[in-house]
Parts: C-alpha cells; sequence; structure tokens
C-alpha cells in the first residue's frame, strides 16, 4: 500500500540546514539502495562527491560501516525511491528500515528524493549503482 507524503514530510526528507551541526567534518556517504545491489558513494568535504563502488545487497551492512570507520563518517544520506506523486512504497520502508540501522549506533541519517538518480547517470557504467548514489548526495548537498 502506497503512502503519499505531506508537504511536511517531504521537507523532512529534503532537510538540508543539518549538515555544519551534525557533521563537523563534512565527510558524507550516500547510499542509493536496491534490492540486489547497493551503490555507494562519498563526499569527504561535503561540497565534492566520488562515487566509490556497487556492493552485492548481503554484504552491504558490513561495507557500510567499514567505510564509515575509514573515513570517521558521521552523516549518511540514502535515497528514498519515491513515486511521481510522492507517494512511499515498498522499498521506501526497507531503506527506512536499513537506515534505522546506523541510526541505532548514532549516526545521523537523512534521506532525499532519488527520483531520477539512475536516469541521470545511466550509460556511464553497466552497473550504474554507485553513480546512482553520488547523484543522489550531489542532490542534498545541493539543496542544503
Amino acid at each position: 500500500m502506497k503512502k503519499k507524503l505531506s508537504v511536511r514530510e517531504l521537507h523532512q526528507i529534503d532537510s538540508l540546514n543539518q549538515l555544519g551541526q551534525d557533521n563537523q567534518s563534512g565527510a558524507l556517504l550516500g547510499i542509493d539502495y536496491g534490492e540486489k545491489y547497493c551503490g555507494l558513494a562519498w563526499s569527504p568535504d561535503g561540497v565534492v562527491v566520488f562515487p566509490l563502488r556497487v556492493v552485492p545487497r548481503a554484504e552491504t551492512a558490513t561495507e557500510i560501516e567499514r567505510i564509515l570507520n575509514e573515513k570517521q563518517i558521521q552523516t549518511l544520506v540514502f535515497g528514498l525511491p519515491l513515486g511521481s506523486k510522492n507517494e512511499e512504497n515498498h522499498i521506501c520502508a526497507q531503506v527506512r528500515a536499513f537506515a534505522d540501522l546506523f541510526k541505532q549506533s548514532g549516526r545521523t541519517i537523512h534521506f532525499q528524493n532519488e527520483q531520477f538518480s539512475s536516469q541521470a547517470v545511466m550509460g556511464t557504467a553497466n552497473r550504474i549503482d554507485h553513480w546512482a548514489a553520488a547523484k543522489i548526495l550531489e542532490y542534498w548537498i545541493a539543496r542544503k
């Protein structure tokens, strides 16, 4: 069952003003969550974004934790695959549940509407999930 988001909820998804408060190092990790693969991208300074890698879904939590520790990242930005009328679907529930794993460890979690992120990077590679994660992170940074 699809849930239509209110304007307030959309604003929370695109929350733009917490970067400086939540993340003193400025480093960010972007996640394009998929049912089979997840794309990962990072920004060392909250300005420039680099695609990292595509990880099989089963290995994603371990790989994210490794990257967070290695790069001392406290803030994660998850893409939410909202529908054309900004409604959530079953994947959004999976993304939120997965994000909660990192919130429990004290990390700051943000959500960014990921509409058109994959289309924006089509043709860049065979697996584009990490490029889509970079686009999600770029969208979030641009709106802060």
